[in-house]
């Protein structure tokens, strides 16, 4: 954690948008880059998609937004109120996407090892989850812009 890293409170706005077709939403959340912030954002992220037609991929949907948003967090803002971490959550009624992207440090995702951690490990099984939940991700080459994309009813 940065030693200029300023904590204080969560400020984070939460956007949705529900279109005139049955299934379509948008949801955007902005928010300080720390663990505190985050999880109050994605909760609110979540309850509002408990209440959509996506509800029925509402645990895989979760754990894709919060193991994005946490490593967008830990990794990319450091845990560090000085950066920001936007959320974009849409669906069409047939998918649903989950835009997470942060001003925090680039991160090299070409080199990370995406297979599952040893059963001990107490860290380090957010992207096995990421890649076993979505059916296909997109990753900007500086690692700051993460696309996750599931399609709903689906394994």
């Amino acid at each position: 954690m940065s030693d200029n890293c300023k904590h204080g409170a969560c400020d984070f706005s939460l956007d949705e948008a529900e279109h005139e077709l049955e299934g379509f939403f948008c949801l955007e959340a902005s928010f300080k880059g720390n663990i505190e912030c985050s999880a109050q954002a994605c909760e609110k992220l979540m309850d509002s998609i408990s209440m959509s037609p996506a509800a029925g991929d509402w645990f895989e949907i979760s754990l894709l937004l919060q193991e994005a948003v946490n490593n967008a967090v830990l990794h990319g803002c450091s845990n560090c109120t000085d950066h920001e971490v936007k959320v974009t959550v849409c669906s069409n009624g047939s998918t649903v996407e989950v835009h997470v992207k942060h001003n925090g440090a680039a991160w090299d995702w070409q080199s990370e090892d995406w297979d599952l951690p040893d059963p001990d490990s107490v860290c380090g099984r957010g992207l096995f989850i990421i890649d076993s939940y979505a059916h296909e991700k997109k990753i900007s080459d500086d690692g700051r812009s993460m696309v996750l994309i599931r399609r709903l009813g689906s394994d």
